[in-house]
């Protein structure tokens, strides 16, 4: 099973091998059509506004304002522009990235999408997942009040964890490399018939001058 990041990174090589394979349709590959394309005067469309048509790909949900900011998934996010674009209880339209959800994207009454940090800004990022695994595994434990500080410190002692995991198996396979006998070396067997008489090359005869 693949994280998102991994996920993300073999979609990409998939795209870039698409792209360099001779396309039976097309009779070349998609790269080379391309450039070939625009060697005709062909114009690519590129978006008005690169960021606010990527952020249009991601999730949306809708979130009504607090008077204490905007709340997802029991973090409470706050940005100084938020009472400009709605008034309290209004409900605003709210983009995110699971993978990383420390910042929202929400779009205000002038139709761009303003960026809305946590309220504490000292936490760190946090996937969707790693939130939604923090609560179900605190309620399990039989906390009935599962809120912002528990779940950073849950996903804190998480990640601890892992990373005690990850460096005691570094250090069991260092030690288990240097317990480890080095490789014979088996030298190939010798051409030489010690049993003759060795017979002197040109340059190691000397005769003495009359």
């Amino acid at each position: 099973m693949l994280t998102l990041p991994e996920f993300a990174r073999w979609l990409s090589l998939e795209i870039g091998q698409y792209h360099n394979q001779k396309h039976r349709m097309l009779g070349t590959t998609p790269a080379t059509a391309w450039n070939d394309s625009l060697a005709t005067g062909v114009t690519p469309v590129v978006p008005a506004h690169p960021e606010a048509f990527l952020i249009s790909f991601l999730p949306v949900t809708r979130r009504r304002l607090q008077r204490d900011g905007l709340h997802f998934e029991r973090i409470r996010y706050w940005s100084d522009v938020l009472p400009v674009i709605a008034q309290p209880r209004e409900p605003l339209i709210v983009r995110y990235d699971p993978r990383d959800i420390s910042r929202l994207h929400v779009i205000g009454k002038d139709h761009h999408y303003h960026t809305i940090a946590y309220a504490n800004i000292t936490r760190p990022p946090i996937s969707l997942e790693e939130v939604r695994h923090a609560y179900a595994a605190l309620r399990a434990q039989g906390d009935k009040s599962v809120n912002e500080g528990r779940i950073f410190e849950f996903r804190a002692q998480q990640r601890e964890l892992v990373a005690a995991a990850t460096a005691a198996t570094k250090a069991m396979r260092r030690k288990a490399e240097r317990r480890r006998p080095p490789p014979s070396i088996t030298l190939p067997a010798s051409t030489i018939d010690y049993g003759q008489e060795a017979v002197p090359s040109p340059g190691e005869t000397w005769t003495a001058s009359r």
